[in-house]
């Protein structure tokens, strides 16, 4: 279509922006400039803006440079130049143009250079000066959340965890209205360092902000602030498995139950107890002899294995329970890990320990199709073939050591998501009370590591 006047093209940018169509809207700017040089300070600004978006950073640099020439006697240029400076993680070349810009045009200065130039400062490591320019900032615009935002973000920078809590809770309490899911984060993480355990889940439980997130939040807020005694068969359970099996999702199931504290993996840290453990019992063996005091290994067989056994059980105790440690008695606790494929030929041995580590144990042996398991990026660095025949090999054993015994339950990942009767004798096989309704619910949210599919991403990014 032919332009009517020179600036049909600058309007036409503005459209192309408005529609998701950087290419086409630097064209258009383009154009404009190219039949008018002259151009106003925006015309320069958004063509720049949208080089900078699709990553054209040397042509956005010639804009803005450009446009410092043609209106010296505004700061346009000199932002667009800091943006790109942050960009390329050029900080002190930033904060020079920062402080250009409040030099040269402190009349024209907006709320956003003082922040933009405030967070400059705080990723190149001036906690202080970063601080200053926040501080000043929140008495300029004691409307903006982000001044405050800043002094939270500043004080955590500088682990002033109560400091940074306080600004924080300004941000919930002065700007209700702007609150995001991320605010309870980053609170989350203060609570975490400042040892707050309990009021650091209820945190996270606030990010879940779409219908189903607040319906699960419901759940585990209920067993955080009136944990139930359990009613189970057993009074510890093991989910054990390997990687992509969607453990995470069973670990999750399980956790809805009245009185289930299941914690997540742990790195098979209870293997380097049951190697220790071995070799104590090793060495006792190999110096009964050794009990006088002119003896190399004297009093290495004076240990009673059970007592070492019930230090071990305090410890695993102290590792999964952590601040509900004092409530072990009224809980059924147990874990979930994936690393099995990685013990070897010590596995019917050290699910034995774990017998021992953890009395009365329900171990679930959780599995998945393999063909499925294998399109994670879990397994992407080995081939396809070595991992199906490594973990058909791995289930057979799973299989071996649960049959004929009456603490062990093998249920698949479909059998899961199906929802269908296999969950239900699960369930039964606990002691556990069957509820559809809350089963739904936990479903309805994503469980994941570290989600590959798209789908899945989408999910995690709605909560």
């Amino acid at each position: 279509m032919q332009k009517e006047n020179i600036e049909d093209f600058a309007k036409e940018g503005l459209a192309f922006i408005k529609n998701g169509e950087p290419e086409k809207a630097i064209e258009s700017f383009r154009q404009a400039l190219e039949k008018k040089p002259d151009q106003p300070a925006w015309v320069f600004s958004n063509l720049g803006n949208q080089l900078i978006s699709l990553g054209r950073v040397q042509e956005a640099t010639s804009v803005f440079e450009n446009l410092k020439a043609r209106h010296p006697d505004l700061p346009n240029g000199f932002l667009g130049l800091a943006r790109i400076a942050r960009k390329q993680n050029s900080l002190p070349q930033c904060i020079a143009l920062w402080e250009t810009c409040f030099r040269l045009f402190p009349g024209q200065a907006q709320s956003f250079w003082y922040f933009q130039h405030a967070e400059a400062h705080l990723e190149l490591g001036n906690a202080e000066k970063a601080w200053a320019i926040y501080e000043t900032a929140t008495k300029k615009y004691p409307d903006n959340v982000h001044g405050f935002i800043g002094m939270a973000k500043t004080a955590q920078h500088s682990k002033q965890w109560q400091l940074a809590l306080d600004y924080w809770r300004i941000c919930f309490h002065r700007f209700p209205s702007e609150i995001k899911p991320v605010w309870h984060k980053q609170k989350q993480k203060i609570l975490l360092e400042m040892g707050q355990i309990a009021a650091a889940g209820r945190e996270a439980l606030l990010q879940l902000q779409t219908d189903r997130g607040k319906a699960y939040a419901k759940i585990i807020s209920q067993k955080l602030e009136n944990p139930a005694k359990h009613g189970l068969r057993f009074q510890h359970i093991l989910i054990i498995s390997y990687g992509r099996s969607g453990s995470t999702l069973l670990q999750g199931i399980l956790n809805s139950i009245d009185g289930v504290l299941l914690k997540g993996e742990n790195g098979n840290i209870f293997f380097d107890l049951f190697k220790t453990y071995q070799k104590l019992i090793d060495l006792k063996n190999s110096h009964k002899n050794a009990v006088l005091p002119n003896q190399p290994w004297y009093g290495m067989s004076f240990f009673d294995e059970d007592q070492i056994l019930s230090q071990y059980q305090k410890l695993a105790k102290g590792i999964l329970l952590a601040d509900q440690y004092n409530k072990a008695s009224e809980m059924c606790v147990g874990f979930k890990e994936i690393r099995y494929d990685e013990i070897g030929d010590e596995l019917e041995l050290y699910l034995d320990f774990l017998g021992r580590l953890f009395p009365k144990a329900a171990f679930i042996f959780n599995t998945r199709n393999l063909e499925d398991v294998t399109k994670s990026a879990w397994w992407k660095d080995k081939d396809k073939n070595t991992v199906i025949n490594d973990l058909s090999a791995l289930e057979a054993r799973f299989e071996a050591y649960a049959k004929n015994r009456d603490n062990c339950f093998r249920i698949k990942y479909e059998d899961i998501i199906a929802k269908g009767g296999k969950l239900q004798v699960l369930y039964d096989f606990l002691g556990a009370t069957y509820q559809p309704e809350i089963i739904e619910t936990v479903l309805a949210i994503p469980h994941s590591y570290n989600p590959e599919q798209e789908q899945i991403k989408k999910l995690f990014n709605e909560m």
